[in-house]
């Protein structure tokens, strides 16, 4: 996984913010706690999750907060939705939809993110 820099605009504020590229994270954006209450971002309800360790594939149900961000890509601001999480920012499949990801593969490799 590689790292790279978005523009996240929230209801009170803006930040740059460094996140990782996450080729098994299907959704758009993951947040800890602390930036999306710095950001100010909006409640948009709970979404039903599978786990990337598989651990609820069984139906579990395992419940994840989301909220509304816009992010800035490509001189553009795109709405997304957030999923709270206790990791580090990750950056999803579907923000990624019609880009081109380019990647080193190797220890601080790299990462590229261009529209199609």
């Amino acid at each position: 996984m590689g790292a790279v820099q978005v523009r996240i605009v929230g209801n009170s504020s803006a930040s740059v913010v460094e996140v990782i590229v996450d080729t098994g994270f299907s959704a758009f954006l993951a947040l800890p706690l602390d930036a999306i209450k710095r950001l100010g971002l909006q409640s948009q309800g709970v979404l039903q999750v599978i786990l990337a360790d598989g651990s609820n594939v069984d139906g579990s149900n395992v419940e994840a907060d989301t909220f509304s961000a816009q992010v800035e890509f490509d001189g553009k601001l795109r709405d997304v939705y957030v999923v709270h999480t206790e990791t580090k920012p990750l950056l999803g499949m579907s923000f990624l939809e019609g880009c081109q990801l380019q990647i080193e593969v190797r220890d601080g490799g790299n990462v590229r993110v261009d529209m199609l």
